[in-house]
């Protein structure tokens, strides 16, 4: 018997691949940048959905919503990214961008569940992101460290 939380596990899991699928499919070229990023936003999420068993169905259906125009918004960038001269480094950061900011919000769904440590780490790291985001941090060294501690402040004890 599957327990909710697999079931939504195995969702997102689905999600993911297909899209990881068709990006990798439609931009050749980057397809180990692009199977490197979402492995590691596979992994953060399935961290984050530790206790996604404990968010009801309304919650669930609104992220799962969430999750697919973030997935469809990645995969435009990534085409625009691709049409760039050096498309790998643009590309490279179109997928931090978009993997980061689908992991916390994979985090933010069990926002509630959360201890304060856990809350102030996603703060810290929903921060970082935006200043790569805008271009004020150039490697994303500093991203992955907070996504890192927050994975580590919210693990289950």
């Amino acid at each position: 018997m599957t327990t909710a939380q697999e079931a939504r596990a195995a969702e997102v899991d689905r999600r993911l691949s297909a899209a990881e699928h068709a990006a990798a499919e439609r931009h050749a070229g980057l397809s180990e940048t692009v199977r490197h990023s979402f492995a590691r936003l596979r992994g953060g999420l399935e961290r984050a959905h530790t206790r996604s068993d404990t968010v009801d169905e309304r919650e669930w259906a609104d992220y799962v919503t969430q999750l697919d125009r973030g997935l469809d918004e990645m995969h435009i960038e990534l085409g625009r990214a691709a049409e760039h001269p050096d498309a790998g480094p643009e590309a490279a950061k179109v997928l931090t961008t978009h993997a980061s900011k689908l992991e916390l919000d994979g985090w933010r769904l069990q926002f509630t569940v959360l201890d304060a440590d856990a809350r102030a780490r996603l703060a810290a790291s929903e921060a970082e992101l935006a200043s790569y985001r805008a271009g004020d941090r150039p490697a994303a060294d500093d991203l992955e460290r907070s996504l890192d501690q927050l994975r580590a402040a919210a693990a289950p004890r």
